[in-house]
């Protein structure tokens, strides 16, 4: 099969960064500048059948992707944080921002979704969750073979919860087109148990990011008061669908979970009860806590 959609109405890829092997370091915004830097094979032409049409409208016109469970119908409206029930890319591309078992030599291959049921006033990527590119299966496919002729180590969908209805028709046919391509979800952890089940054995590697503690006021400013109590039982639905991290001879990861926590300016009680969480997790699988929160506002008190 031809491919049937033009590169260039593909959403637009993100900056990045290429090193060589020589240690010369490229530095450009412009994806078509970096392209000669790796040795990267022709993009695939894709040989997946058209499956626009297997949309899964009835569960987007009473959505329960996430834990609110709000029954919204994304079919005829628009919710204001998760959008309709298009899938909408805010930027893609390889990326090596992550932890060294994610990106590994050469890059993790991001694509980030828009729509997220969280509101937090520390989100770094607001107008990327927000606003994004409307694109058809096909296209994501495409996006997802591009970065694996690129040389990404794997493929890394960010902020995945409101599309999950549509990712579950996605993945299947990725994983056919790539094998060994391992296929990580990087959320917040505020995660539906019941959806994230639907899952299993189509995502090797869950990345959530850990973030508030019990009934913090930075969660209730996120719109998820109940966030920890939510994302413990998320996360110990994905542990036991992945297992702890493994990683290959050169330390990239290659299944499992691994849970990020970027340290926040949270009450010394908040803190030291994610700290204790975090402990107990480290001993069944790999932590990584980061220092580099951006508050963009204060929550209320």
């Amino acid at each position: 099969m031809k491919r049937t959609t033009p590169r260039s109405e593909l959403p637009p890829q993100q900056s990045d960064i290429v090193i060589r092997p020589n240690g010369e370091v490229l530095v450009s915004f412009l994806w078509d500048d970096l392209c000669f830097a790796r040795d990267s094979k022709p993009v695939p032409t894709g040989t997946h059948p058209e499956i626009e049409p297997r949309i899964p409208l009835e569960e987007y016109r009473s959505c329960r992707a996430c834990p609110k469970q709000c029954n919204f119908n994304r079919v005829t409206s628009s919710h204001p944080n998760c959008g309709d029930y298009h899938l909408r890319v805010g930027t893609w591309g390889l990326t090596m921002g992550d932890e060294r078992a994610i990106r590994g030599r050469i890059g993790s291959g991001a694509i980030m979704l828009s729509g997220c049921p969280l509101t937090c006033n520390s989100c770094q990527n607001y107008e990327m969750v927000q606003e994004g590119h409307r694109v058809t299966f096909e296209q994501f496919i495409e996006m997802a073979l591009t970065l694996k002729a690129r040389g990404a180590h794997n493929l890394q969908v960010l902020s995945p919860t409101v599309h999950f209805p549509s990712l579950r028709q996605l993945l299947p046919i990725i994983r056919k087109e790539a094998p060994n391509f391992p296929i990580i979800f990087k959320s917040s952890g505020y995660e539906s148990v019941e959806a994230l089940k639907r899952f299993e054995g189509l995502v090797d590697i869950y990345l959530p990011d850990l973030k508030f503690g019990s009934q913090s006021r930075w969660a209730r400013c996120a719109g998820a008061g109940d966030y920890l109590q939510v994302a413990k039982l998320a996360i110990d639905e994905m542990f036991s669908q992945v297992g702890p991290l493994e990683v290959d001879r050169e330390g990239i990861a290659s299944k499992g979970l691994l849970i990020r926590h970027v340290k926040a300016p949270l009450p010394a009680a908040e803190q030291e009860e994610l700290e204790g969480y975090l402990s107990e997790m480290g001993r069944r699988t790999q932590i990584s806590i980061l220092e580099h929160f951006v508050q963009l506002e204060q929550p209320p008190t």
